[in-house]
């Protein structure tokens, strides 16, 4: 579909959904209401400079055709390498450009981590849509609140609320394309000091084959995916001011994949993936302060055919209190200690731990500055001692609806066991990464707040950036790594029917390692990155009952290894749902409509156009 057919079918669908608009609502204002916890306490989105996206509640119910990678895929800034090919295939997150392992993955406020994996990156898969409340995707380097992995940034996904009903039933139901069959069922409640929650997820899927048959008549198999979880979580409150909160997860999954080589179809390959993650959280709370500490214990578990086997553990704890000095003045203190492991006898059991102290100050005048000032302290095991810091003021002119901001920022990023001590490629001489981020930017409300605008620079020059030599078969760190960009994003909505979001992200970099000469010589810095990401999305609802959504997304050409160049493409997907008997509501997702044919991954096949039917409900 050209980019001219898709514009004519968004006007004409925007021009219906103004001509039956009923009244305006003026009464919103992104930049007020919306509550946020990036900085680890509740404020308002008004009252800091991060650059924040929050995927709310209607969002993700809307979202029941999708998994986590294609959702967030659709986000500003953000690209999902991996969204849209076979459902087993790993997800890789870049976020401004940057590549996997530098956005560090956050739930319900402790950070999570494969300590097996090449990079430590969280398996996105192993977080099923339907256990996820709310989500808070905040760019530019978060090292110094949470520490290493967050040169780009944090997704802190935020896990389903317990009822506060005696008990509440609620679920969903779908089919679809390649046999995908996915279902799940959430049990929740309170009853006096105690609520709770257990959430289970299943999916199987045929899926399609991995890897690409040019001919079209390879008759590759399908690798084909299945996958169970459950969650639950606990709530204890002894008091009003005192909270106890564990929870437990487990997630598996079992798939089919393709080989490493490009284009080979293999029917024999398989996988293995289980996580199991338990801990708690204990909370203080009066007027003037906050204590919580927190405990997580995490096992990830991989098996190959080949035969491979991964096995780690990481375990997080911390405790961090906050204290409002006056009605202007903030601050955050808290310390962490992190422990990775990575279970292999070859290499005698490889490990480390970080140890961290942070200090965040919080301060906002009544003339609409709000400034935000922080420190961390790294120890690590291996490296020592690091420091990081962030300075963050931004201005808000109320009567303008406007707000300015500045971030300036360091990052840290610890070598992963993996690269440090694989069997096959690791290098125990590798140094941390290590970063500086400057962002600039605004926010304003036109028309009543009818229109939101955002707009974002940033520059991002990380040091000793780890790269594979392919020369000597080994992780090496090269001189530094260059990135920048643009992120532009509006939201109009002209009346409570109609919401339309378009957003476009500019992302460049280059690569750079001195000679002996002493001279730079740059390489190609963003790897499977587009220059240019346009999404556009428009919702209609047209009564109560029936909700309409068409969305859009060009992706420019990219670069794959051996300097393969991806061509562009465009996809369009259409969504709808209607509620009946209050408790009950039927969905349709289509997913590229047209069909278009186009590579995320270099040798790797995509879905073709794919639907999913289904059904929401609650007893």
């Amino acid at each position: 579909m050209s980019m001219k057919k898709f514009f004519l079918f968004g006007c004409s669908l925007t021009a219906i959904a103004i001509g039956k608009a009923q009244y305006v609502d003026t009464t919103k204002n992104a930049l007020q209401p919306i509550i946020i916890t990036a900085n680890k306490i509740a404020q308002k989105l008004n009252e800091t400079g991060k650059v924040i996206t929050v995927i709310g509640k209607d969002a993700l119910d809307r979202s029941m055709g999708k998994d986590l990678s294609q959702l967030l895929n659709e986000q500003a800034g953000l690209v999902i390498n991996g969204a849209n090919s076979n459902p087993g295939k790993d997800k890789s997150v870049f976020l401004w450009g940057a590549k996997n392992g530098y956005t560090l993955i956050l739930v319900d406020g402790i950070p999570v981590y494969d300590a097996s994996g090449v990079t430590n990156v969280f398996d996105m898969r192993m977080l099923p849509i339907d256990q996820i409340e709310r989500i808070e995707i905040v760019k530019g380097s978060q090292s110094t609140l949470y520490g290493t992995d967050a040169i780009a940034g944090v997704i802190h996904i935020i896990t389903k609320k317990n009822s506060n009903k005696p008990i509440d039933i609620n679920g969903m139901l779908s089919y679809g394309s390649y046999n995908t069959l996915k279902g799940n069922m959430n049990v929740s409640g309170k009853k006096s000091i105690v609520d709770y929650a257990i959430n289970y997820q299943r999916l199987h899927t045929d899926g399609i084959s991995e890897a690409l048959d040019t001919t079209g008549k390879a008759h590759y198999d399908k690798d084909g995916y299945w996958q169970q979880a459950i969650q639950a979580k606990l709530g204890v409150h002894l008091t009003p001011q005192v909270s106890i909160n564990p929870f437990f997860q487990y997630t598996q999954f079992n798939g089919k994949f393709d080989d490493y080589r490009l284009f080979i179809d293999n029917v024999d390959n398989r996988f293995k993936s289980k996580l199991i993650s338990a801990g708690a959280k204990i909370h203080f709370t009066n007027e003037k302060w906050d204590l919580v500490g927190m405990y997580n214990y995490q096992q990830f578990k991989r098996e190959y055919t080949y035969p491979l086997l991964f096995d780690s553990r990481f375990q997080h704890a911390e405790v961090y209190t906050k204290y409002n000095v006056n009605n202007y003045l903030q601050i955050l203190a808290g310390t962490t200690l992190q422990q990775y492991q990575f279970i292999d006898t070859a290499v005698k059991n490889p490990h480390y731990s970080i140890y961290s102290g942070y200090v965040n100050v919080f301060f906002k005048a009544k003339n609409g500055w709000h400034v935000e000032l922080g420190g961390r302290y790294n120890h690590h095991s291996k490296y020592g001692n690091t420091l990081t810091y962030s300075i963050n003021p931004s201005y808000y002119i109320k009567d303008e609806q406007l707000r300015l901001f500045v971030n300036v920022a360091s990052g840290y990023k610890a070598p992963s066991l993996y690269q440090l001590y694989g069997l096959f490629s690791g290098n125990s001489s590798l140094k941390p990464e290590l970063s500086k981020t400057i962002e600039i930017g605004f926010d304003k409300a036109l028309q009543h707040d009818l229109i939101q605008l955002r707009a974002v620079g940033f520059y991002r020059n990380i040091k000793d950036v780890i790269v594979y030599d392919n020369n000597t078969f080994t992780y090496a760190n090269s001189d530094k790594q260059q990135d920048y960009g643009i992120e532009m994003e509006t939201s109009i909505k002209p009346n409570t029917h109609l919401d339309i979001k378009i957003n476009y992200t500019y992302v460049d970099g280059e690569l750079l390692t001195k000679s002996v000469s002493g001279k730079d010589s740059s390489f190609v810095g963003l790897i499977r990155v587009p220059k240019h990401t346009i999404n556009i999305n428009i919702s209609y609802k047209i009564n109560k009952q029936w909700y309409i959504n068409a969305s859009f997304q060009r992706m420019s050409s990219r670069i794959d290894i051996q300097s393969v160049k991806l061509l562009p493409y465009s996809l369009c997907n259409v969504y709808t749902s209607y509620t009946f008997l209050k408790r009950i509501k039927a969905f349709i997702d289509v997913k590229n409509i047209f069909n278009t044919k186009y590579t995320e991954v270099y040798g790797y096949a995509t879905l073709g156009t794919n639907a999913h039917a289904g059904i929401q409900f609650s007893l």
